[in-house]
């Protein structure tokens, strides 16, 4: 009975670390489409934000149908076109795609023909090209992961002992920062992201290392 419990919990306990380590964190292909992508035109300035702003959409979209807390800010696909994650013209062009499945590939797709275009135009160089294109789909498949821990769920079994660590996108004060985790990742592309009105009363907890407030003999 100990083993058993033991397992259960580290089963329990590795899913949480590894839902957390998939959520994506935006800094890596942001840096790099910052470094590769020079230039301070109007159309180099719209393309880096673009292909952000697309690769935080594929994680709207998919934190949409995983967490709560976030579906309660976007309820419709219009609340992700008044938050600036889309245009209507996307939308448009997003609704015309007629399949039975979850159409989160249509972002990443208009982000790797944005790169497609930008080594086409001698944007950026072939190396370049392979290098981003591996980032982006990296921090597609870490997001994508979490619809897949979603789908399939752990076992039932000694539920009372780890059941805080069964489900950490939801809306329990211990649970991931979902919308915080997007408002980071818009940093570079919106001052101000958008609320509704249920998800804005949500208090936002942050990330901000434990000993950043810490007094020392220097502060005075």
């Amino acid at each position: 009975m100990t083993f058993m419990l033991g397992f259960y919990v580290s089963t329990v306990f590795t899913r949480w670390w590894d839902i957390f380590s998939n959520v994506g964190w935006i800094d890596t292909p942001a840096l790099l489409v910052a470094a590769c992508i020079t230039g301070t035109d109007e159309s180099t300035r719209i393309l880096r934000r673009n292909l952000i702003r697309y690769l935080v959409l594929t994680q709207a979209l998919v934190f949409r149908d995983v967490s709560a807390c976030v579906k309660k800010r976007f309820p419709t696909m219009n609340h992700l076109v008044t938050a600036g994650l889309m245009t209507c013209r996307e939308k448009e062009e997003f609704d015309k795609i007629d399949s039975p499945h979850i159409k989160y590939w249509q972002p990443m797709h208009w982000v790797f023909s944005l790169l497609k275009e930008a080594k086409a135009h001698g944007r950026i160089s072939d190396i370049v090209f392979i290098d981003m294109l591996e980032k982006m789909r990296q921090f597609r498949v870490n997001v994508l992961n979490l619809t897949l821990y979603d789908w399939v769920s752990v076992p039932l079994g000694y539920t009372q002992v780890a059941e805080v660590l069964l489900n950490p996108l939801g809306e329990d004060d211990d649970d991931f920062e979902c919308n915080y985790i997007l408002d980071r990742n818009l940093q570079v592309r919106i001052p101000q992201p958008l609320y509704t009105s249920e998800s804005a009363i949500r208090p936002v907890n942050p990330i901000v290392g434990s000993c950043a407030n810490l007094e020392t003999n220097f502060d005075e």
